[in-house]
């Protein structure tokens, strides 16, 4: 049997994706160090990537990840994360004003995208990944009053005026 050529382009495309499967949130020059693929070719491939929905940048610090079109495992919240970028990016360009994307996560609240880097009013620019505690925000407390019993932690149990006097 002949040995069948291979796509190279494809090949690296492809090698860069399992790189980002193991590392769900990963610079270029961290995908440079680890596929070895210089760092032109890798924005092309991961612009390519890109406009094929199959991998995102975070705008908060622009790491690069799998995005939730190319696998059912991808998180939920980095789906919403991928989905409020455009929109807080938009915003911010508008208004200058950032936005945070926090979601539930437990027993907290869990930056997952922030406009903070494009706005000129903020000095505490990436805080993606922190966790806040549910009343130590407008939103997690505002999540705790409008949440349904189930989802609301048992520490928070109350009627949403008990826990808005809190």
């Amino acid at each position: 049997m002949p040995k069948s050529e291979t796509l190279q382009g494809l090949e690296r495309a492809l090698q860069v994706i399992q790189f980002l499967e193991l590392n769900p949130i990963s610079s270029l020059h961290e995908i440079h160090v680890a596929t070895r693929i210089s760092k032109s070719s890798l924005l092309r491939i991961l612009h390519t990537l890109e406009r094929s929905g199959l991998v995102s940048r975070r705008l908060v610090d622009g790491r690069y990840r799998v995005s939730g079109n190319l696998t059912h495992m991808a998180r939920k919240r980095d789906r919403v994360a991928e989905a409020a970028a455009p929109v807080f990016d938009r915003l911010c360009r508008k208004i200058s004003w950032p936005s945070d994307l926090l979601v539930p996560a437990g027993d907290h609240m869990e930056v997952r995208e922030t406009s903070r880097t494009h706005s000129p009013l903020v000095f505490h620019l990436n805080h993606v990944g922190r966790h806040l505690g549910w009343l130590e925000t407008g939103v997690g407390r505002a999540y705790l009053a409008f949440c349904s019993d189930k989802e609301r932690p048992a520490e928070h149990s109350g009627t949403a005026a008990e826990i808005w006097q809190t």
